[in-house]
């Protein structure tokens, strides 16, 4: 069973609005407060789907990412911390883990500044929250081979590296796609 215990040793201030939980590794500013309800409401309005987002939140801009969770199987799981039959945790926690545990080895990413879960009426998890620091002067992948369409090839290059470096530190990226590849502008 997954413990929430030392997560939120390392997210020590809580965030709570409507029926949503958020645990943060920082005191959160007004702002940051005010771009946090906005995403709860928004998410509380419209039962969307999957969705990610950069947050406007003040001196730590936020890129969140919002997993509905679909079969009260799933709700179950993750309300307990409990794994599926394969060993492995459903969607969210799985990348809460890999994310948490791809920063404590040392793999350049986008701190990871908190995690939640919006929770139904019976008290089953029926959403949950990745934050991120948002890399704001960066651009993903697709984008940036738009823009430099004569560099594809060390693009492809340095996503290998990327890779390479990744496995080195016995990490697995669970969805590995130009898109999700941070690169600086100026590079």
């Amino acid at each position: 069973m997954l413990s929430s215990q030392p997560f939120q040793r390392d997210y020590p201030f809580t965030f709570c609005f409507l029926n949503t939980t958020l645990h943060l590794r920082e005191k959160p500013s007004a702002d940051a407060c005010a771009a946090l309800e906005q995403l709860i409401r928004q998410r509380h309005a419209h039962k969307q789907t999957r969705a990610s987002a950069p947050l406007a939140s003040g001196e730590t801009p936020l890129f969140a990412k919002v997993q509905p969770l679909d079969t009260l199987k799933a709700k179950v799981r993750v309300t307990l911390g409990k794994p599926q039959r394969n060993g492995r945790f459903d969607w969210p926690l799985e990348e809460l883990i890999n994310t948490a545990e791809a920063q404590r080895r040392g793999v350049q990413m986008s701190d990871l500044e908190g995690f939640g879960y919006t929770r139904d009426r019976l008290g089953l998890v029926q959403e949950y929250f990745i934050l991120t620091r948002l890399l704001d002067d960066y651009v993903d992948g697709v984008q940036w081979l738009r823009n430099n369409p004569n560099k594809i090839e060390p693009f492809i290059r340095d996503a290998f590296g990327l890779l390479h470096s990744l496995a080195q530190k016995n990490i697995t990226h669970m969805d590995f796609w130009a898109g999700n590849i941070m690169i600086s502008p100026q590079a």
